[in-house]
């Protein structure tokens, strides 16, 4: 990929922000074809820049006055998480202030200090806001503002604990600050949804709305754990561009990377588009060895509207800070043409043949079959009004067959109770903006039902070809008659 000039740039894409042409930077690497680059002197900050700390990452950069400011999480050698303030005239090489940030607070119940950690900063209008994560009965978002990057004045916590990853927008929506964050719990959170709310005065915050959560593994397995938001989103004419880190649970434990997705500009809980693949993933030494192996988490990027580049600031292994380059009209269009295209949704579906209880049923007068409770298909109404024309899933929707079921039964087996959804139901979800629906268990089914019938009547066949034949045939008829009788989806692949 050839370096990139100003004749290159989207002229149609705008972007707000301050101007930075002195921001930090580092051209593509000759023949690097990725949309986010490291920057070759990484990491930018070690783990031993104070004579006390363990490890700084998870840091938060911005410009000031003729250079810039910081606030960044130290983990010093008692592997207490603290924050430090930090100034730089290049954004590359910091002095960090060996004294931990200390917060003005009237509040003594909000301003007794526990912990922090995964600092961001935002600057609204005169103020430089921090968000960070704060102890206070378990972790939530901590707040506070300064102008001189001196005096901290904290107010009250944002959020009831348990929450992580508190990051302001750079301007109110609707007369109102905003802030994106994932609920989570006390420990180390196998899950993770980002939230949007809003607030009239940095105290009271509420309007809170879903964003986005983390995708299926079979789409996007990088970040099918958890998901949380970066650093500050950017505005531009497309979008607000948001940096998010996604977590993938793996046998050695969870990797960390980061992607990117476009929110709309006035209802930022609405997503335009995310990534598919990830924009970086751990492959360097200081990002897979370290405090906590395989993590990029990134909290910080410094852009310059003119030149559309933009600096990620990331956390590397839990133990230091690295920076990573890209454009943003690249990272733009890589999260339109490669992102997650559909939405999974929870209507009442589950996986498996016993998605519901006897209990839970009613019976049929007519057939004397169990009825399952009405699926939700007020929530699918409503996720089309505020995504119209958005592809939608529905995991676990087989109808789990009672003549299938029967026949299993009748030779040998022991389903009790197996219920599915009623096909009438399928169809009508089919008929919505629900693009894939997900009926694996029919056909399972339909094989076990066939395979059953055969080892039972003929007990002297071995042939494989003589059981397996009759169960594709079952499955074949099974789907052919989902697709012509009850999906509607006969000649429209």
């Amino acid at each position: 990929m050839k370096t990139k000039t100003d004749n290159d740039m989207n002229k149609d894409l705008k972007i707000v922000g301050m101007p930075m042409p002195d921001m930090p930077w580092e051209e593509r690497p000759e023949g690097c074809r990725k949309v986010m680059w490291r920057y070759s002197g990484n990491p930018v900050i070690p783990r031993d820049l104070l004579p006390n700390s363990n490890s700084i990452f998870n840091s938060a950069v911005v410009p000031f006055e003729d250079g810039y400011a910081g606030v960044f999480r130290v983990d010093d050698t008692n592997i207490r998480m603290t924050l430090h303030v930090g100034f730089s005239k290049d954004g590359i090489n910091w002095d960090i202030n060996p004294e931990t940030l200390k917060f003005d607070c009237d509040i003594p119940e909000i301003g007794e200090w526990v912990y922090g950690y995964d600092p961001r900063v935002c600057k609204i209008e005169d103020k430089y806001y921090v968000t960070w994560c704060n102890g206070y009965h378990g972790p939530t978002i901590g707040v506070a503002w300064t102008k001189d990057f001196k005096t901290f004045h904290q107010l009250e916590n944002a959020f009831l604990p348990y929450n992580r990853n508190g990051v302001t927008f750079p301007r109110k929506i609707g007369g109102r600050y905003a802030m994106l964050s994932r609920p989570s719990d006390t420990g180390h959170t196998p899950f993770g949804d980002i939230f949007y709310s809003e607030s009239p005065d940095l105290e009271f915050w509420g309007r809170h709305r879903f964003v986005m959560g983390p995708s299926d593994f079979e789409d996007s397995a990088w970040q099918c754990c958890k998901i949380g938001a970066g650093p500050t989103p950017i505005e531009t004419s497309e979008g607000w561009l948001m940096f998010y880190h996604g977590v993938h649970r793996t046998c050695q434990g969870y990797n960390y990377s980061f992607g990117a997705a476009l929110l709309d500009l006035e209802q930022p809980w609405k997503v335009i588009a995310r990534t598919g693949p990830y924009l970086l993933h751990p492959e360097t030494l200081y990002e897979c060895t370290g405090d906590v192996p395989n993590v990029c988490f990134p909290c910080a990027a410094l852009h310059d509207p003119e030149t559309g580049r933009v600096a990620v600031y990331y956390g590397a292994a839990d133990t230091v800070v690295g920076v990573a380059f890209g454009y943003i009209d690249e990272i733009i269009d890589f999260v339109k043409k490669t992102g997650c295209d559909s939405l999974a949704i929870s209507i009442g579906t589950s996986h498996g043949a016993y998605k519901f209880t006897p209990e839970q049923c009613t019976v049929d007068p007519e057939t004397g079959l169990l009825v399952p409770p009405m699926l939700a298909f007020d929530v699918l109404e409503g996720v089309e009004r505020e995504l119209p024309g958005f592809p939608i899933v529905l995991h676990g929707s087989s109808s789990v067959p009672q003549e299938e079921v029967a026949t299993i039964n009748k030779y040998g087996g022991a389903l009790k109770a197996a219920i599915g959804i009623p096909e009438p139901w399928l169809r009508k979800a089919a008929e919505s903006a629900v693009c894939k629906i997900n009926i694996d268990s029919d056909s399972r089914l339909a094989m076990t039902a066939a395979i059953r019938e055969v080892f039972a009547t003929k007990p002297a066949e071995f042939d494989p070809r003589k059981y397996l034949g009759p169960a594709r045939d079952n499955m074949k008829k099974q789907y052919m008659h989902k697709i012509v009788n009850v999906l509607g989806s006969n000649g429209k692949a």
